[in-house]
């Protein structure tokens, strides 16, 4: 196995409130993970909470969970990058920018019969922050298409809840952007 490398979470530049749940949060950190995980080219390392402020850290990820995943654009400056990265002792920090999202839908209805069709958009960059003080990304984008039919006048929406958050139309266009952004930014900077 390779460098040591670890996952920070990810960047909302959309403001929609589905990237704030927490089950999509988690999500997405897992997902990127797992497609590191299978390229091979990493051993990775789970985030180590500093001694010094452990309480404080903590009490944080207690008061919100989303501290575990969700990242701030001062996380991913520069000097705070080059501060985690030595405090963690691994070669590279990975993390997620959602970039745009959509989910737009078309149906019809004839009498009682009603067909509906949601399809989900993401594109996001993964981006990697290494010892050489340099901020890399590359970008992808993933689709996928739900359809419905009933013969009543409301048909659900995508619940997360149903199921595990891969298995949504969320998750699984999510899963598509970040293996294609990987692959651009590899293919782009290696390894």
């Amino acid at each position: 196995m390779g460098d040591t490398a670890m996952v920070l979470g990810y960047l909302d530049h959309t403001e929609h409130a589905v990237w704030q749940d927490n089950l999509v949060g988690f999500g997405v950190k897992s997902q990127l993970f797992q497609a590191l995980y299978e390229k091979g080219r990493y051993q990775l390392i789970e985030e180590k909470i500093d001694s010094e402020h452990s309480s404080e850290q903590t009490l944080s990820l207690e008061d919100n969970p989303q501290n575990s995943w969700m990242l701030s654009p001062q996380r991913i400056a520069l000097g705070a990058l080059a501060n985690t990265l030595s405090a963690q002792n691994v070669d590279h920090l990975f993390w997620v920018e959602v970039t745009d999202f959509g989910k737009p839908a078309r149906g019809f209805s004839i009498g009682v019969y009603y067909s509906r069709s949601v399809k989900t958009m993401i594109k996001v960059k993964i981006c990697r922050y290494s010892a050489d003080a340099q901020i890399r990304c590359g970008v992808g984008t993933g689709t996928s298409t739900r359809r419905a039919n009933a013969f009543v006048y409301h048909i659900r929406q995508d619940k997360k809840a149903r199921g595990l958050f891969q298995n949504s139309s969320i998750g699984k266009s999510t899963n598509k952007a970040v293996i294609h952004a990987l692959d651009d930014l590899l293919e782009q900077h290696g390894a």
